[in-house]
């Protein structure tokens, strides 16, 4: 098996106040200060973010979290910590993050858990950004294990319906507009619609700048589940008539949604934010600078991280191991579906990935990466029935 070697940059959303029996803190700023001084002290080379300073990922930055909201009234602030660019093969990421969550353990700051943090992995190959045959391989295995990842974190984490998850930021890439046009598309325009039809007058009228519109069923909120085997059939043949790139495809948004309309969208648009796996950063001309803030208009400019794939699912983390268990999956998982190249997608019943297929999907992203085994997540595994 060919060796796949990956960068990694972690993002690591917390709500943090004071411990009983100590002072609050007066406000975020107060906190963050605090905390960067603390980090520095244990060898954590760090900074508190500017929203005027574009970040370049050298040493950690401590940012507002916007999206989790403030606590003044008990002293309790949304922080995120942003990590440098790592080696998935060295082992400094580690000893940062043990100091990190030490730090926060010895000092007066209390991590209290909420369910509107998440972890958020950052993943890229390296010295070569991820070419467009391997990004559809990896769109392919985003739904085809979708299940089998959900049943490894906690439930407000997981797909509620194909239109969306519990989590506003952590959508089911299957609701992507690409996939959920076709329910509009077929009746209404082409009844005998095949998907290589479907997708090229995708293309024809994304050209055009006009918007397929919302199926019934999504406008209605009622729900709906594009079938599995139709979702990879779309992957496969916007890549092989090369009428849209992955953003595009695993990130689309319809200019009816209400995000779009608020925005005055003519046309249907990426916005990898709102999805568990976030392709946008891969390509340039993905992003669209209306639709692409979302979460961070208040937060420091940050360059283009053109080349990185952004894992949105797992949920907050209070200790170092959890950090180091979604840094883990995150890395093996888009190693072995590198290494395998699509060559383990079969969905004849349409029903994805049964556990065990993830489980020997990450085994060869271990192998892959070099690593000697799944570590955490091998007890992970082990106690999921």
């Amino acid at each position: 098996m060919s060796f796949v070697p990956l960068k990694f940059g972690v993002e690591i959303e917390l709500l943090l106040g004071h411990k009983a029996g100590t002072a609050p803190f007066a406000s975020w700023e107060n906190l963050a200060v605090t905390l960067s001084r603390l980090l520095a002290r244990a060898g954590v080379r760090n900074h508190v973010a500017k929203k005027s300073v574009a970040e370049t990922y050298q040493e950690w930055s401590l940012m507002r979290e916007v999206t989790i909201p403030d606590d003044p009234v008990h002293a309790r602030y949304a922080v995120e910590l942003v990590s440098p660019v790592f080696d998935a093969g060295g082992s400094q990421w580690v000893a940062d993050v043990e100091a990190i969550f030490a730090v926060l353990d010895a000092a007066r700051m209390q991590i209290h858990a909420s369910d509107r943090c998440s972890t958020h992995v950052h993943v890229s190959t390296h010295p070569h950004a991820l070419g467009e045959t391997a990004a559809m391989h990896l769109a392919e295995a985003v739904l085809y294990y979708e299940a089998a990842l959900d049943a490894l974190v906690p439930a407000h984490r997981q797909t509620a319906t194909a239109a969306g998850t519990a989590s506003y930021w952590s959508h089911s890439n299957r609701a992507s507009h690409m996939f959920s046009g076709i329910e509009s598309v077929s009746p209404h325009v082409m009844p005998t619609t095949t998907i290589e039809g479907y997708v090229r007058h995708c293309h024809a009228e994304h050209k055009a700048g006009r918007a397929v519109p919302l199926p019934l069923s999504l406008s209605a909120n009622t729900g709906h589940e594009i079938p599995l085997d139709t979702c990879l059939d779309i992957v496969r043949t916007c890549y092989d008539l090369r009428a849209f790139s992955m953003d595009q495809v695993m990130n689309w948004m319809a200019a009816g949604t209400v995000y779009g309309r608020a925005r005055r969208m003519a046309t249907d648009f990426v916005r990898g934010k709102v999805f568990k796996w976030n392709f946008e950063s891969l390509y340039r001309h993905g992003s669209n600078t209306k639709s692409s803030s979302s979460s961070s208009s208040s937060k420091p400019a940050r360059p283009h991280r053109d080349g990185t794939v952004e894992f949105r699912l797992p949920p907050g983390s209070v200790q170092a191991s959890d950090v180091g268990l979604w840094v883990s999956l995150a890395a093996t998982f888009v190693a072995g579906a590198l290494a395998m190249e699509g060559r383990q997608i079969r969905s004849p019943a349409g029903t994805g990935a049964t556990l065990g297929e993830l489980r020997d999907l990450l085994e060869h992203g271990q192998e892959a990466l070099g690593w000697q085994d799944l570590g955490l997540l091998q007890d992970m595994l082990n106690g999921v029935q």
